[in-house]
This record gives C-alpha cells, structure tokens and sequence, in this order.
C-alpha cells in the first residue's frame, strides 16, 4: 500500500524522498528499501530518490500526516455516528477535525485532488485484502 500512496502522489519529472513511519519487520528487511525500489520501477525512473523507516515520534512531517490521517478517521466516523461525540462536538479530536477543515478550506474530508490536498480512501477489495 506504502508504494500505491507514493506512485499516485508523485508527479512526472519530480523526485521526492520518501519517509515511512516505522514498521517492525524480519531484521535485514526494510519497508523503505522495498518501497523505494517498488515505486521507481513502477514510476518507470528515479523518482523516489531515498526513502527512510522512522520512528513517526522522532519526525515533525510523520507525526503531522498521523495527526491528519486521525483527522479524517474521526471526521469520518463522526458522519457515520460511530464515534460518541455529535458531528461538531466539543471533544479535542472534534476541535482538531474543524481547525484542519477551515484550514484546508474544505466542509469535509471526502476523497479528492485538488491543489495541495489528495486525500483518497483504499477499499479493501482494490488493495486485496
């Protein structure tokens, strides 16, 4: 899934590194190594120049996409009614979710692509899962 997220986020010509949230994995394996080299035969180049398995509480980027990840969850599960907290409820995860919002300038975290926000949800049966 880590490879999916980076081909569809990388446009022609650019090259990105790539951090990922550490993942405990058979010692001499690396989720990065594997994702960097995954996503550079798919994109066709060398897109991905590096990529890096880290501990998301010791990197500011890793835990700000944690914080948006969590956002959307809840926003989501608020619209659902799977979470005990109203849709604009008072909770600190719901004051998260409506200062994102307004900061992004959007009315909810639905699946899109527009300017610097691409937020698309993977279905289990287009993962295999």
């Amino acid at each position: 899934m880590s490879r999916r997220l980076v081909v569809g986020n990388v446009n022609r010509g650019e090259l990105v590194n790539v951090f990922l949230d550490l993942v405990s994995t058979p010692r001499g394996m690396s989720v990065a190594a594997t994702v960097l080299r995954e996503a550079n035969e798919r994109l066709g180049g060398g897109s991905v120049v590096g990529a890096y398995d880290m501990d998301s509480r010791s990197h500011d980027a890793l835990q700000l996409a944690d914080l948006m990840a969590g956002a959307i969850c809840y926003e989501r599960r608020q619209g659902s009614g799977e979470t005990e907290d109203p849709p604009g409820g008072g909770s600190p995860k719901s004051l998260v979710v409506r200062r994102l919002l307004r900061a992004l300038d959007l009315r909810l975290f639905a699946d899109l692509n527009r300017g610097m926000v691409n937020i698309l949800t993977m279905r289990p049966e287009a993962v295999g899962f």
